[in-house]
Order: C-alpha cells, then sequence, then structure tokens
C-alpha cells in the first residue's frame, strides 16, 4: 500500500529496510518470524477499526519539501501543506487521541495529553545515541523514535500491540525522508516477539511500562538478553 506523501512514493508498514538490516546482523531467522507476526497484527479481521484509520492514512493531504524535524520539543513536520491546513488538521483527528508527543504539522499544533518532551531531555542526557541499534518496547507513536534519530541513533526499532499508536506513527512517518523511513520503525507487536538472549542491539528502552509487569524483574532480565 502506497501513498505520495513526498515526493517519492510512500509505503504504510514498510518494514522491509529493518528486516534486511537485522538480517545484516545476523537475525535472519528472527526477521522471517517479525514478519510473520506483523502480517498477522495487521490482518483487518484482527481489529475492526483497522480499516477506517487506513482509510484516513490514505486521505491525508500531501506536504511539499516536507521533513521530520525533531530538534525542539514537538516532532515537526516543515513543510508547506498544499490543502488547508483544516484538512490536515481534521484528517489527523481522526487518529485521536494523541498521547505521546507534542507534534505539530504545517498549520496543526497537536496538544498531546503528554509532555513527552521533558522526560526526553533527563534520557537525552544520560545516554548516547549516537550510531546505536535502539529497541524501544512500549514505544507508542514513535515520538521518543524521532528523537533518538535526531540524537544520531542509526536504527531505531519500536514495538506497541496497540495499533492506533502504529497509525500515529505512520501518518508522521508519511511526511519524513526516505532515509528516516529507512531508519525509523513501529512494529504492530509487545515484547512477547523477542527471542531469549537475542543479544541484537545496542541500547534498549521500556519506558513507563514496568509497573504493568506482573514480574519486574523477569521484565528487565528480558530487556538486558536483547543487549
Amino acid at each position: 500500500m502506497t501513498s505520495g506523501g513526498r515526493d517519492s512514493e510512500v509505503r504504510l508498514f514498510d518494514y522491509e529496510p529493518l528486516f534486511q538490516r537485522l538480517k545484516l546482523r545476523g537475525q535472519g531467522e528472527w526477521a522471517e518470524q517479525l514478519r510473520r507476526e506483523c502480517e498477522a497484527a495487521l490482518h483487518p479481521e484482527r481489529h475492526g477499526t483497522l480499516e477506517q484509520w487506513i482509510d484516513a492514512w490514505k486521505a491525508l493531504p500531501a506536504i511539499s519539501g516536507c521533513h521530520v524535524d525533531a530538534t525542539g520539543p514537538a516532532v515537526t513536520v516543515t513543510g508547506e501543506c498544499v490543502e488547508d491546513a483544516s484538512t490536515l488538521r481534521s484528517t489527523l483527528m481522526r487518529f485521536h487521541p494523541w498521547r505521546k508527543g507534542p507534534f505539530a504539522l504545517p498549520g496543526v499544533a497537536i496538544d498531546t495529553e503528554w509532555r513527552s518532551d521533558l522526560k526526553w531531555h533527563r534520557l537525552a542526557e544520560a545516554l548516547d545515541f549516537r550510531d546505536r541499534f535502539v529497541l524501544d518496547v512500549g514505544c507508542g507513536n514513535g515520538y521518543y523514535g524521532w528523537k533518538m534519530l535526531q540524537a544520531g541513533a542509526e536504527t531505531v526499532m519500536g514495538l506497541d500491540p496497540f495499533l492506533l499508536y502504529v497509525m500515529q506513527f505512520e501518518a508522521i512517518r508519511r511526511y519524513s525522508s526516505e532515509r528516516d523511513r529507512q531508519r525509523h520503525f513501529v512494529l504492530p507487536l509487545s515484547d512477547a516477539a523477542l527471542p531469549e538472549r537475542l543479544n541484537a542491539f545496542e541500547i534498549t528502552l521500556s519506558m513507563g511500562g514496568l509497573y504493568h509487569r506482573t514480574s519486574p524483574i523477569d521484565h528487565l532480565l528480558g530487556l538486558a538478553s536483547t543487549l
């Protein structure tokens, strides 16, 4: 499924560049497992609203000269909307509610429920993301992933089973540069997709989900085995 959000066509749920990166890292078997699990998770029969969200993604208006800039508090899509900003706003609101953020697009500020930039400031002071292969478990709509790319991460792979958040990420990704689309991904999966002793990443994050776990220690041990 493609759309002309930028000069070249943008593919929805395009995980192939990630799978190829994983294969180059010796994770070919896991990449194929992820492919199968993503296809199953994104089957329309699994979620009654998914087709409506896909229609909304298709309806997003083009933005000329667009790319994603994450230097400020808001993850910002720059460029010029070829239609009225109200069309862009109403289409983005079809992915409501937006929790992690803030985000900004031409003529539209998405006032998200959380000020995720405040947590990011603390995180950025503690970690060096330059040239790192990053896993973000429970990543939501990918807000932090855009920040990590801006901080120099090589690739960011996010996991979140909530399809609304995946679609919010895809809405922003549609306006990103081709280079960033090759490096930032949100898969519709939970950490159950992580094999034991994976040893595939250089930084692994799980922010905000520890208190949901019946065994926080086991969760942390599982995350450690991904490194």
